[in-house]
């Protein structure tokens, strides 16, 4: 009997462990690899976020190579003629209220300013007052998702958008002439389920700065890529894709003033030390658009738009 076991046990010996070999491949085959289940993993370690802003700089870049790099946060109109970003973010309440009156806000998050949620018993109360406060005695200038003259939710938000004044505008031969202004209106949306609006701390930035800020708080990224934040304007006119269209300034404005953007962006960048931000240019050309205009601050790297898209193609 012992010699028996001596001598079979060596074979039974091989045939588990063939067997086990045999199992170990059955599996291979059957179950992918991480990197053949998961083949983002590398890029999603590093929690890569894209902040898209609307300077003008990004009119003609691809915005569609960034989808499988990371998390997209952009603002205001982006939703308009792009794919829906991850995240959106308004801070004016003519922005806000245009989202969510088409929809977006039930689609994606959104962070909005003053968004705040109103009972509707307060509703003919608050409508009254705000139509006195701006000086209208009557509706051709409240603009809301439902009817104007009944409650058809639980709750909503109001707001109001008052543009009232002496304005300087400039002509296309580059002439200035001075024109009164009186762009008011009331806002109004009623809250419908579905609704994707977010509560958070928000730092009174303006969107570009308030998109970098609300991606580091909750996102937690190691990566922020900011992409047509111009800052400044290559021309003598206002510099933003949008502009002249609904809801935003004249094509023949003036540029923005400088120095806030810079200032909130500075902000944003000292909170966060440990996340790498990327202020990605049109090309490194002496531009204004194209300027190292946020100093030289530890955690920032200006590259290009084709620098970026061979840093994707990379990883």
């Amino acid at each position: 009997m012992v010699k028996y076991f001596d001598e079979e046990w060596p074979k039974e010996e091989e045939m588990l462990r063939i067997g086990l070999e045999m199992s170990r491949k059955n599996k291979a085959d059957r179950f992918p690899t991480a990197d053949e289940r998961w083949p983002r993993q590398g890029l999603v370690m590093k929690n890569r976020v894209f902040i898209i802003g609307n300077g003008e700089s990004r009119k003609d870049f691809d915005l569609t190579k960034l989808r499988e790099h990371g998390k997209i946060y952009a603002c205001n109109a982006y939703y308009r003629d792009n794919p829906l970003p991850d995240v959106l973010i308004a801070v004016d309440s003519t922005m806000t209220h245009e989202i969510y009156h088409k929809g977006i806000a039930h689609k994606i998050p959104c962070y909005f300013r003053e968004w705040t949620k109103c009972p509707n018993f307060m509703y003919q109360t608050m409508k009254a007052g705000f139509l006195s406060t701006q000086g209208k005695q009557k509706e051709d200038k409240f603009i809301t998702n439902g009817d104007s003259a009944l409650p058809i939710g639980d709750y909503f938000v109001m707001n109001a958008h008052t543009i009232q004044g002496e304005a300087t505008i400039r002509k296309e031969d580059g002439t200035k002439y001075k024109k009164d202004v009186d762009n008011t209106h009331i806002y109004c949306s009623w809250i419908t389920d579905g609704d994707k609006t977010q509560e958070w701390e928000d730092p009174g930035y303006h969107a570009g700065a308030t998109a970098g800020h609300v991606a580091c708080k909750y996102d937690k990224p190691t990566e922020v890529y900011m992409i047509g934040m111009d800052l400044r304007s290559d021309t003598k006119y206002y510099n933003n894709i949008y502009k002249g269209t609904k809801n935003y300034s004249s094509a023949h404005y003036e540029p923005s003033p400088t120095g806030v953007w810079e200032a909130e962006w500075l902000r944003v960048l000292k909170d966060n030390p440990n996340v790498s931000f990327y202020k990605v240019n049109k090309s490194d050309d002496d531009k204004p658009t194209n300027k190292e205009l946020l100093g030289n601050e530890k955690n920032l790297t200006y590259i290009t738009q084709a620098q970026l898209l061979d840093r994707l193609s990379q990883k």
